[in-house]
């Protein structure tokens, strides 16, 4: 038989072995060995030009001393077990297809690295070894088990066709030569739990390992923390690169949280650190830049301890528009995503309050306001279904001063000179009077300090006029309608001369009156 061989060998350099198209290179031999495909020694390049014209190969093995080349147009079906101990040439291009109806593998001593790798075998394929893939990995059926291997691939490659039923039930490496996000399509027992992780920053080339298991992260979780996926968490990991900055999104298919979700990251050290996340992918908010363990946990829901403060008071004219109130310090003690909402109270600062339609957040600007107001704000953790509990911060008053109004003052009347003025009054004015003022040109004002509603004056000898000032709260002043004493000079009778003495029945002569002051009302 192997003279047979031999000599055949010698014959050809080509066969036409189940559709392929094998050139030998050297007088060596491609031989079938019971169901095997038997590459043995030399150098053979498969030059099958389409899947159409070629028949699947049962088990194909690669011998140590043998190289089989792949060219670019190439397509090697194999339905049966892939063992090469030899060496492997991939072509890009070049496709291998592992479409058996049993199961399969891919093993040996030899580097399988391949350009595009195409999987339709429902009753799965495990690894033996290793392997690459820098074209495409294309699952068109049936899973692919690693074991204690990595499938890997290239920084060019990419996975196709992956889902429920079709992915790597084990360990998935794919490189990264820039930042950029890749879907790995991985599970475990059954179940498909992928991941997408995406690179913002990353120097040099780095291979993302990542594998996911059917138990739950072990270790001390972070306080008001409990496990969500607590059958399923994820190891990632990562070689050759450096000052990485990423973002990974993690499957809760199957579960249904009702509390806030995060991200639990168990370090090489054991601990297991909290990193909130987006929703509903359930992505890391901050980026990342260490690897571990992954896992996603619900927080516990508890209200905060501490309502914070708020500032300030504030007062104004009516109407009044209260500046931002703003947060001197932000609620504490809580677990869950914050939430806030204001209340108001035109009756105290303990009583009458509502809320506020509308209003959330740390801070809250007031609308216009025409009276004193209190505002204090609340704030409870999203979990919650009411706001029993909720804490409290300090309540601010706003408060609303009113405009004011000087009125009127009456009581004027005529004098004489170094009388009083009599009783003065102020009436209808708003606001508290501050004083009164008196001037006797009607420009200059002198301030009398009296803050009663009534005023009398002092000895008066010059028409005077006299006014009050009123001031409410923050409010302009605002003056009085004056009211005028006239002040009269003193009347002074003078003296009468002419007299003399004269006969019964005479005049009595010019009779002058002078030195007087005021007007001769008679004689």
């Amino acid at each position: 038989m192997k003279k047979l061989i031999s000599i055949l060998a010698l014959v050809a350099s080509t066969f036409a072995l189940q559709g392929q198209s094998i050139n030998n290179s050297g007088a060596h031999i491609v031989s079938q060995s019971g169901t095997y495909w038997v590459v043995d020694g030399g150098n053979f390049t498969l030059k099958s030009e389409s899947a159409a014209n070629t028949a699947s190969m049962a088990n194909l093995t690669i011998t140590s001393t043998a190289t089989l080349t792949l060219t670019a147009a190439s397509v090697l079906p194999v339905s049966g077990s892939w063992l090469n101990n030899g060496t492997l040439s991939s072509a890009s291009g070049s496709t291998v297809t592992l479409n058996g109806s049993v199961a399969q593998s891919v093993g040996g001593t030899g580097t399988n690295t391949f350009s595009k790798l195409t999987l339709n075998n429902a009753a799965g394929i495990t690894l033996g070894s290793n392997i690459t893939t820098n074209g495409i990995l294309d699952f068109q059926n049936g899973l692919l088990t690693t074991g204690a291997y990595s499938a890997v691939i290239g920084a060019s490659g990419s996975i196709t066709n992956a889902g429920t039923a079709k992915y790597i039930n084990g360990k998935l490496a794919q490189t990264f030569s820039a930042s950029g996000s890749k879907t790995f399509p991985i599970g475990k027992g059954g179940n498909y739990r992928p991941v997408t992780f995406n690179y913002t920053a990353v120097t040099g080339t780095s291979v993302v390992t990542a594998e996911q298991f059917e138990s739950g992260l072990t270790g001390t979780l972070p306080a008001n923390t409990t496990l969500l996926t607590s059958n399923r968490y994820w190891a990632i990991s990562q070689t050759g690169g450096s000052d990485p900055q990423y973002y990974v999104s993690l499957d809760a298919t199957g579960y249904s949280p009702t509390k806030p979700v995060v991200i639990l990251k168990k370090s090489s050290g054991g601990v297991i650190e909290s990193k909130s996340t987006t929703t509903p992918n359930y992505t890391n908010s901050a980026l990342l830049s260490d690897f571990g363990d992954f896992a996603l946990g619900e927080l516990l829901c508890a209200n905060p301890t501490v309502g914070g403060t708020i500032s300030a008071d504030q007062t104004g004219a009516s109407p009044f528009d209260p500046a931002l109130i703003t947060s001197v310090s932000d609620p504490t003690g809580h677990t869950g995503t914050l939430e806030g909402k204001w209340m108001k109270s035109t009756t105290s600062s303990t009583e009458g309050f509502e809320d506020i339609a509308g209003s959330s957040g740390l801070t809250y600007d007031p609308a216009s306001i025409t009276q004193d107001t209190w505002y204090k704000r609340v704030t409870r953790v999203s979990c919650k279904s009411d706001w029993t509990g909720a804490a409290v911060s300090n309540v601010l008053k706003m408060t609303v001063s009113v405009t004011s109004v000087g009125g009127a003052v009456t009581g004027g009347t005529t004098i004489c000179s170094g009388s009083t003025s009599g009783v003065l009054t102020l009436a209808d004015y708003t606001g508290t009077i501050t004083k009164w003022q008196s001037s006797t040109d009607g420009t200059s004002w002198t301030d009398i300090t009296n803050t009663a509603a009534t005023y009398t004056s002092g000895a008066l000898t010059a028409t005077t006029q006299f006014r009050a000032v009123v001031k409410s709260g923050d409010s302009d002043a605002a003056n009085s309608t004056g009211i005028t004493v006239t002040v009269n000079a003193a009347t002074v009778g003078g003296s009468v001369t002419g007299g003399t003495t004269i006969c019964s029945g005479s005049t009595s002569g010019v009779l002058t009156f002078a030195d007087y002051t005021g007007t001769i009302t008679k004689w």
